[in-house]
C-alpha cells in the first residue's frame, strides 16, 4: 500500500507545472534552470516535463533587456508559456486602439544563424506573450515548426496562442524584422490576438509576410496591427502580404471575426492561394497597402492582381474566386445609405444566402479602390435561384461619419466560407449636385442658376438630401469678398464648400506653416452680432478654403446660424484649410468675437487635419478659438492648425482661451494634436478643459507665448483657475479627473539620448501603463509654477503602480544642455495633466565629485 501511495506521489509530482524565471540575458546553455537562468536554460528545463509549466522573467535593471541567441533556441516541445509581461516594469496593451504595451524582454536572432526561427513550437497547449521577437533568418515564431526551421514531428496540434508581442519591431517600435515569416502557422490550431486589447499583437516589418497559414493550419486572427507601428499609424510595412493564406484545402480561418485587424502598409493586405478555401476578412481595416486589400489567387501562391468576375461564378482558385459585388450604385438616406448592386452567381435553382460587406475610403483614388479603410457593417442579400442576382435599394443603417466624396466598396461571403476580393468604389456622392457660386451680391431669388450668391447656394443645398457641392466662380483677380446682410441660412443637408475652387486658389503645402492662397473671403461686418458665419446642423460636410470674418462666431459645427442647437447630434464634419479670423493674407487681423470655431453635439469632427493642406490658420482677439461647448463631443479630433497666430506662425494674433470646453461637456474622447501639432501662441489661455469634461487628450503640440498656464484642468465650472497642485494618490476630481503630472527628478542627455527619472502620484490600487510626453523650452514659462511646451519631443509609455509609482524613460530627440524640460502623463483613457513645473536638461557626462552622475 505505501509503495502504490509513493507511485501516486511520484506521478503526481511528475506533472505539476514548474515556473521557471529567466534572471540572465545570456545564452547560456542546458536543462536546469537556477538562480541564475537564461531563456535556453528554461525552455531545456519545461521540455523536460509533461506539465503546462511557465517561463517567467526578472533581469536586474531597468531594460528593455536583449536576449541574443547564438544558435536556435530548444524547439518547445511540451506545454508551455511564455509571459514576457512578468519582467518588472512591462506591461500590457490598455488602449482600444493602438498600442500602448511596454516590452521589456527582446529576442533577437541577428547571431542565431541561417535558417533559424525565433520560437519554434512543436506540442499543443503553447502560449507566446509580451515578447519582442526580431532578426531571425527565418520566422519570428513558428508554429508546428522547429527553431531549425523544419516541420514538426507529430500533430496536428491545437491551442496555440500568441498575444501582446512585437514581431518585427524592436520594443520601442523600431523597425527589425524576420527575414522571412512573421508568425507562420502550419499543422495548428491557433489564436493569432483576441478582442481583449491585452493580447494586441504588432506584426509589421517583416521581409516576408506577417502571418502566414500553411497547410494544415486554421484558427482565429483578431485585434492586431499588421503593417504598422504600434501607434496603428506609421509605415511598418511587411514586405509581402499582411496575412497569406496559402495551404492547400479548407482552412476555416477568420480574420477579425470578433476584433478588427489593422492592415496597413503591406504590399497586399490578405491574399489567398490558389489551393485554399475557407477564409473571410470581415471587421478589419484595409488601406495603405500597395496592391489590393484582398487578392485571391487562380493558381499558386504569387500575387496576381484583381480576378475578374465569371459568368456563373465556375472558377476556381482561392475561396473559389468567389465573386465580388458589381454595378454598385450608393446613395445617401435618413438614417445612413441606400445600396443597390449585383451578385454574378452559380446557374442553379438552389437558394443562396450572401453575406454583404460595406467598406468606406475617403474617396475612390487609385489608392483607395479595392480596400476597405472603414467597416461599416454587412447586410444579407438571399439569392432564390439564379434569375435573381440583383440587390435593389437595400436601407442600410450606420451612424459612421460619411463626408462628401466618401467611397464605398462591398464584398460577398457565400453560404462555405468564401469571400471575395473587394468590388470596384462607388463614390457616394456620384450624383451629387454642384451649386457654382459666380457673385459677392447677398441676393436671394430661391435658386442658384447662372447667377448664385452663396446664400442662394446654401438654400439650394438644403433641398437636396444627397451630398452637395459649393464651389466658386466669381469673376475677376480676387479675393472676393461676401458680406451677408443677415445670417446666411443654417446648413442642414451634407454639403462641401470649397474654397479652393475659386480661380487663383491654392492649399497649404508647407510643412509648418501656411503658404495656402485664399480667394474667398466671407465677412460678417454688416451681418448682427450673434451670427454664425457657416452654421452646420448638417452631418459629414466639410468646410475649406474661406476665409471667416467679423461674425459674431465664424464656423460652427452642431450649433444654428444664431448658436442655437441643432434638432440632433451631427457627424463626421471637417473645418480644414481656412483662415479664420484672418483676412484672405492670412495675417490681418479681422476677429469674430465670441468664438472663431464652435463644435456642440458632434461625432468625429475634424478641426484641421494631418495633411499640409488641412491646416487651419486660427487667430485674432475672439474669447475662444476653438470652443467645445454641449455634449455629446465623441472622437473630435484637432490637429496641424496654428492658433493665436498668423500664417507665419510667429506674429501674434492672440486668442483669450485658444481651446476651450466651455459648456456641459462629461464624459467626452478629444485628441488635441495627436497625430499632428498645433501650434498654439499668444493666448491669455492656451488650453482649457472644464469640470466636467474629461478624456480630452492634449499631447504632441507646440504650446508657448501664453499669459497663462498652457493647460489649465479645472476643478469647479469652466473659468480659469490657474495651476492645480498634485494631490496624494490623485483622488480628487475635475477637468479629465485633474490628472497628476509628473514631477521629474532629473533631465539629462547622453550620446543623442534624453533620460528622464521622475515620480507621477497615482490611487493606490492602480496599476496602470502612462504616456508621459516630453517638451523643451528655452526658459521656464511659468506662471503658478508650471510651464509649457514650446517643443514636443515626443512621448514614452511609463507603468505606473501605486505601490511603484517612480519612472525612467527614455526618448530619442534630445533638448539642448540647458534648456528647460516640462512633461504632461496621459492615462489609458485619454486624461492628460497640466504641464509640469520645470526641470534644466543636465549633460549626462557630468560626473561630480562623489563619483554620482
Amino acid at each position: 500500500m505505501r509503495a502504490f501511495a509513493l507511485v501516486i506521489l511520484l506521478c503526481s509530482s511528475a506533472v505539476q507545472a514548474v515556473t521557471f524565471t529567466v534572471t540572465s540575458t545570456s545564452d547560456t546553455a542546458g536543462t536546469t534552470c537556477g538562480a541564475s537562468c537564461s531563456l535556453r536554460q528554461a525552455i531545456g528545463a519545461a521540455n523536460l516535463t509533461v506539465a503546462a509549466d511557465t517561463v517567467q522573467f526578472n533581469i536586474p535593471g531597468a531594460g528593455p533587456f536583449t536576449i541574443a541567441p547564438t544558435s536556435a533556441l530548444p524547439t518547445i516541445a511540451q506545454p508551455l508559456t511564455i509571459d514576457g509581461y512578468t519582467q518588472p516594469g512591462a506591461g500590457a496593451n490598455s488602449l482600444a486602439k493602438g498600442s500602448n504595451a511596454i516590452i521589456k524582454i527582446q529576442i533577437d536572432g541577428a547571431s542565431a544563424g541561417a535558417a533559424t526561427t525565433g520560437i519554434g513550437i512543436c506540442s499543443s497547449n503553447v502560449t507566446i506573450r509580451g515578447l519582442s521577437i526580431t532578426d531571425f533568418t527565418r520566422q519570428g515564431i513558428g508554429f508546428g515548426q522547429t527553431t531549425t526551421a523544419s516541420g514538426c514531428a507529430g500533430g496536428p496540434f491545437t491551442s496555440g496562442v500568441a498575444a501582446g508581442n512585437f514581431v518585427g519591431l524592436s520594443p520601442l517600435g523600431a523597425a527589425d524584422g524576420n527575414l522571412f515569416v512573421g508568425v507562420f502557422v502550419q499543422g495548428f490550431t491557433v489564436t493569432i490576438g483576441s478582442a481583449n486589447v491585452a493580447d494586441r499583437n504588432v506584426i509589421s516589418a517583416n521581409v516576408a509576410s506577417g502571418v502566414l497559414f500553411s497547410d494544415g493550419a486554421t484558427g482565429t486572427i483578431d485585434g492586431n496591427l499588421i503593417g504598422t507601428d504600434q501607434s496603428g499609424v506609421q509605415d511598418r510595412g511587411n514586405s509581402q502580404s499582411g496575412i497569406a493564406f496559402l495551404g492547400a484545402g479548407d482552412l476555416n480561418a477568420s480574420v477579425g471575426s470578433s476584433a478588427p485587424n489593422v492592415i496597413r502598409f503591406n504590399r497586399e493586405g490578405v491574399r489567398v492561394g490558389g489551393a485554399t478555401t475557407g477564409t473571410t476578412f470581415f471587421n478589419n481595416f484595409f488601406s495603405d497597402n500597395d496592391d489590393l486589400g484582398i487578392d485571391l489567387l487562380a493558381s499558386g501562391t504569387n500575387p496576381d492582381g484583381i480576378t475578374a468576375n465569371d459568368i456563373n461564378d465556375v472558377d476556381v482558385g482561392g475561396n473559389d474566386l468567389q465573386n465580388f459585388p458589381e454595378n454598385i450604385t450608393v446613395s445617401r438616406s435618413t438614417t445612413g445609405l441606400t445600396i443597390s448592386g449585383r451578385v454574378d452567381r452559380e446557374a442553379t435553382g438552389t437558394s443562396i444566402s450572401y453575406l454583404i460587406g460595406v467598406y468606406a475610403n475617403p474617396n475612390c483614388s487609385a489608392a483607395s479602390d479595392r480596400e476597405g479603410e472603414r467597416f461599416l457593417g454587412t447586410f444579407n442579400f438571399v439569392s432564390t435561384n439564379q434569375t435573381v442576382e440583383n440587390f435593389n435599394n437595400v436601407v442600410f443603417a450606420t451612424t459612421e461619419p460619411l463626408p462628401i466624396g466618401t467611397g464605398i466598396v462591398l464584398t460577398a461571403l457565400n453560404p462555405t466560407g468564401n469571400m471575395s476580393e473587394f468590388s470596384a468604389c462607388t463614390n457616394v456622392d456620384a450624383v451629387s449636385p454642384t451649386f457654382t457660386v459666380n457673385k459677392t451680391a447677398d441676393t436671394n431669388d430661391g435658386t442658384c442658376n447662372a447667377d448664385c450668391s452663396l446664400r442662394e447656394a446654401i438654400t439650394a443645398a438644403n433641398a437636396n438630401l444627397d451630398g452637395n457641392i459649393i464651389a466658386f466662380s466669381i469673376p475677376g483677380a480676387g479675393p472676393h469678398t461676401i458680406s451677408p446682410t443677415g445670417p446666411l441660412p443654417t446648413i442642414t443637408n451634407p454639403v462641401l464648400i470649397d474654397g479652393y475652387t475659386q480661380a487663383g486658389s491654392a492649399t497649404n503645402t508647407s510643412a509648418t506653416t501656411s503658404n495656402a492662397v485664399i480667394m474667398i473671403a466671407l465677412d460678417g461686418l454688416n451681418s448682427p452680432g450673434t451670427d454664425v458665419g457657416l452654421a452646420l446642423c448638417a452631418s459629414d460636410s466639410t468646410i475649406r478654403g474661406l476665409s471667416v470674418t467679423r461674425f459674431s462666431s465664424g464656423i460652427g459645427s452642431g450649433v444654428t446660424n444664431t448658436v442655437g442647437f441643432c434638432p440632433a447630434a451631427v457627424k463626421g464634419n471637417t473645418i480644414a484649410g481656412n483662415f479664420v479670423g484672418l483676412a484672405p493674407d492670412g495675417t490681418t487681423a479681422l476677429t469674430n468675437t465670441s468664438s472663431h470655431v464652435i463644435v456642440s453635439e458632434t461625432t468625429g469632427a475634424t478641426v484641421g487635419g494631418t495633411l499640409p493642406a488641412d491646416r487651419n490658420v486660427i487667430g485674432g482677439a475672439a474669447t475662444e478659438g476653438i470652443a467645445i461647448i454641449r455634449a455629446p463631443v465623441t472622437g473630435l479630433r484637432i490637429d496641424g492648425n496654428l492658433i493665436g497666430t498668423d500664417r507665419t506662425g510667429v506674429l501674434n494674433r492672440g486668442i483669450s482661451r485658444a481651446i476651450a470646453f466651455t459648456g456641459p461637456i462629461a464624459v467626452s474622447t478629444v485628441s488635441i494634436g495627436g497625430r499632428a501639432p498645433n501650434l498654439v501662441r499668444f493666448s491669455t489661455h492656451a488650453m482649457l478643459i472644464s469640470s466636467n469634461t474629461t478624456r480630452a487628450s492634449v499631447y504632441a503640440n507646440d504650446v508657448l507665448d501664453s499669459n497663462n498656464h498652457g493647460i489649465d484642468l479645472i476643478a469647479s465650472g469652466t473659468s480659469p483657475e490657474g495651476a492645480t497642485a498634485n494631490d496624494t494618490n490623485d483622488g480628487d476630481t475635475g477637468g479629465n479627473n485633474l490628472q497628476n503630472f509628473p514631477v521629474v527628478a532629473s533631465a539629462t542627455v547622453l550620446d543623442g539620448t534624453l533620460t528622464v527619472v521622475g515620480t507621477l502620484d497615482v490611487p493606490v490600487a492602480e496599476d496602470a501603463i502612462y504616456a508621459l510626453a516630453a517638451y523643451e523650452n528655452t526658459a521656464c514659462d511659468s506662471v503658478g509654477g508650471t510651464g509649457e511646451g514650446a517643443i514636443y519631443l515626443g512621448f514614452s509609455y511609463a507603468r505606473i503602480a501605486g505601490s511603484a509609482e517612480n519612472f525612467r524613460i527614455q526618448l530619442p530627440n534630445a533638448p539642448a544642455i540647458g534648456s528647460v524640460l516640462t512633461m504632461t502623463a496621459t492615462d489609458d483613457l485619454g486624461n492628460t495633466s497640466e504641464f509640469s513645473t520645470c526641470t534644466t536638461v543636465t549633460d549626462g557626462n557630468i560626473v561630480f565629485a562623489n563619483s554620482f552622475e
